[in-house]
């Protein structure tokens, strides 16, 4: 929850509700289809991130509150060996690549997001100017 915490206030500091305003207002001039891909990389990236941390934190986990189970353990399919560092070195490469495509896409996502924006002022500068 801290973390989720963290993240709202550091790229959603109205909260939830000024994320659905926002988008309520690109949906209302026509402009959300240009961003529905983009908010599935988004997603994408970040389903690579939490399986990275989430591989590492059940690790931690399992070396912690299940030692008596032995160090291999099943994550999201897959078998893991706590004790060994190819399964750390593993999770944090996934971790790590989620981080740089998330930040990537990111990127690119606040490019659109711009452009989309500097389009909808100028509509409404349009239409503020029209009789």
């Amino acid at each position: 929850l801290g973390l989720v915490f963290l993240f709202m206030v550091m790229y959603a500091p109205g909260g939830i509700s000024s994320l659905i305003m926002m988008n309520l207002r690109v949906v209302a001039f026509g402009k959300f289809k240009r961003l529905v891909a983009p908010y599935f990389g988004l997603l994408a990236t970040v389903a690579v991130v939490l399986a990275g941390a989430g591989a590492m934190i059940e690790m931690v986990y399992h070396l912690q509150l299940n030692a008596a189970l032995g160090p291999e353990m099943r994550y999201l399919g897959l078998k893991l060996h706590a004790g060994h560092a190819v399964s750390w070195v593993g999770a944090g490469v996934v971790l790590a690549i989620g981080i740089v495509l998330f930040e990537l896409m990111r990127r690119r996502f606040a490019a659109l997001w711009g452009a989309v924006q500097q389009e909808i002022e100028s509509e409404v500068r349009r239409r503020e100017a029209a009789p």
